[in-house]
């Protein structure tokens, strides 16, 4: 591999070469800044090209052109290096929440536009789901909420806060293609995943930024915090809110989620449970779609998608979410960015 016409800023700005994505530190094979081209060789099968940025322009950027021996599969990753942190500061206020099909139970208002990478996801103009941009032109949500629907009667939101009103700063945006993963099924939810291509880029404003996708996977026990516009009270007195809600949640560990007395056979390794065993907080009816984060390092980052639920709520029967470290591969592969894995076949 050579890389050439290098221009990068030491200062801010540097390009990692190693062949582990999950421990760069760890298998780094060069950290390139200044204006020096150099050629570097890995004899592993894959080799994982990492440009970290503050985001200054100061510098024209570098050129790479690789060589192998056998035939290789590229997949440009799109994560956005401004990712994660949002101009508006969340507003976190401890163990507030609940979930089940698709919308919030025992959360609280969030801080307007604190959220900035949530999706309003509308068919013919009426909220339908959640979902979360990852990249100028990408929005993840879950494959249920769009596997009925052509990308002419779909378009999302962004900048949202408050449903019954126009704000400034938001933006409408038509979807250009519906992605659902192949292997989706809509009987078990297995798979639950599908990405929207927007007609245009999108530019980041302070009500409009990206999480981050993940680059390992979530912690049991960690705490998560779910947003949406879905209901907000239980059994025959369920409620939409018209501004944006959240709840606070803890990653609840995969054997005990699949044990009997939780949900058993229902969630697979695909999926991740978020909740409390007496219940209380969750997302429910109207959530779907919507973001699990987390704050890593400092970042926001996506590590659940809102997929389903026994109820709202209910003792030992949390929310259900996709579990997006399981889906990256398939995410840069149907998105077009900034990252560039290149994996030898052997």
């Amino acid at each position: 591999m050579k890389i050439y016409r290098v221009d990068i800023d030491c200062a801010g700005d540097v390009l990692n070469i190693s062949n582990s994505y999950n421990n760069v530190s760890a298998s780094l094979l060069a950290s390139v800044c200044g204006t020096n081209s150099r050629y570097i060789t890995s004899t592993t099968r894959s080799v994982h090209i990492i440009f970290k940025s503050d985001g200054s322009n100061t510098g024209s950027g570098f050129r790479i052109r690789y060589y192998w021996k056998s035939a290789p599969v590229v997949i440009i990753i799109a994560v956005p290096v401004t990712c994660g942190r949002p101009p508006i500061r969340p507003r976190l206020v401890g163990n507030a929440g609940h979930r089940s099909g698709s919308r919030i139970v025992g959360g609280v208002g969030a801080r307007p536009h604190s959220w900035s990478w949530m999706a309003s996801v509308t068919v013919y103009d009426i909220n339908y789901c959640g979902g979360t941009l990852v990249h100028p032109r990408w929005v993840v949500t879950a494959a249920h909420c769009i596997d009925m629907f052509d990308a002419e009667e779909v378009a999302v939101i962004l900048g949202k806060h408050n449903l019954s009103r126009d704000e400034p700063g938001e933006l409408k945006v038509q979807v250009k293609t519906v992605i659902l993963h192949d292997k989706y099924n809509s009987t078990t939810n297995d798979y639950d995943i599908g990405l929207l291509e927007l007609t245009q880029d999108v530019t980041f404003t302070s009500h409009i930024h990206p999480a981050c996708l993940p680059k390992e996977d979530v912690e049991d026990e960690a705490m998560c915090i779910t947003t949406g516009w879905g209901t907000t009270a239980v059994a025959t007195e369920y409620k939409e809110p018209d501004i944006l809600n959240q709840v606070m949640v803890p990653v609840i560990p995969q054997k005990l989620c699949q044990s009997p007395e939780w949900l058993g056979n229902n969630v697979t390794a695909q999926m991740l449970c978020a909740g409390y065993t007496q219940g209380d907080k969750d997302a429910c009816q109207g959530d779907s779609g919507g973001p699990l984060v987390r704050s890593n390092a400092g970042r926001w980052t996506l590590y659940g998608i809102t997929s389903f639920g026994e109820g709202c709520g209910e003792p030992r029967h949390p929310g259900v979410y996709t579990r997006v470290w399981k889906f990256i591969a398939w995410i840069y592969q149907k998105t077009n960015g900034a990252y560039i894995i290149i994996m030898c076949k052997s």
